[in-house]
């Protein structure tokens, strides 16, 4: 009986001993789950911040495709018009030379005037100047404004329509915003 009990207290001991690695490893086990838990958060972090930044370059892109697409249609119209102009310009037997006299005749004397009236028409803007066709103004005939008191060049007129003593005109060029009556406009500088 007595080795029956040895045998017994052995096994005992063998199992408390099993039992200590057992719950040593769990702790291990534990531990490593804790840490893999962690990393899962963290990569999962780093996922959601990289679909957001693939999000954001893939909303650049986009726009960027609808600007070179638009870009793409503009060169495609203006290739488009400069293909007419030239086949214009051709058909009544001109060189780019005489077309640029027709479009902007410049005269041989200096002319000067003022601005009268400024307004938006359909968002161009459009002036009225104090001279016209009894001064030798032409329609397409292209005058410098110039804001004498600033000594400032504030853009173009294009002349569309003249009469005896004023014509109107396209506003362009860097400043047509600031363009007001009393404005000075010069075929010459």
């Amino acid at each position: 009986m007595t080795s029956d009990a040895a045998v017994k207290d052995n096994q005992i001991t063998n199992l408390g001993e099993a039992v200590k690695v057992a719950q040593a490893q769990n702790g291990v086990q534990q531990t490593t789950i804790g840490k893999m838990r962690d990393d899962e958060s963290t990569l999962q972090k780093q996922n959601n911040d990289l679909n957001l930044a693939v999000s954001k370059l893939n909303n650049q892109l986009d726009v960027t495709e609808r600007q070179r697409r638009n870009y793409a249609e503009e060169n495609t119209q203006l290739s488009s018009d400069l293909k007419t102009a030239q086949d214009f310009i051709h058909s009544r037997g001109l060189d780019a030379g005489q077309a640029a006299a027709v479009v902007n005749p410049t005269p041989s004397i200096p002319l000067i005037g003022v601005i009268r009236d400024k307004k938006l028409i359909g968002g161009v803007p459009y002036a009225t100047i104090s001279i016209g066709s009894a001064d030798a103004v032409q329609k397409n005939m292209q005058f410098k404004v110039v804001d004498t008191d600033s000594n400032q060049f504030l853009g173009y007129l294009t002349v569309d329509s003249v009469e005896p003593h004023e014509a109107t005109g396209r506003l362009s060029g860097p400043h047509p915003e600031a363009v007001r009556s009393g404005v000075e406009v010069r075929t010459q500088l």
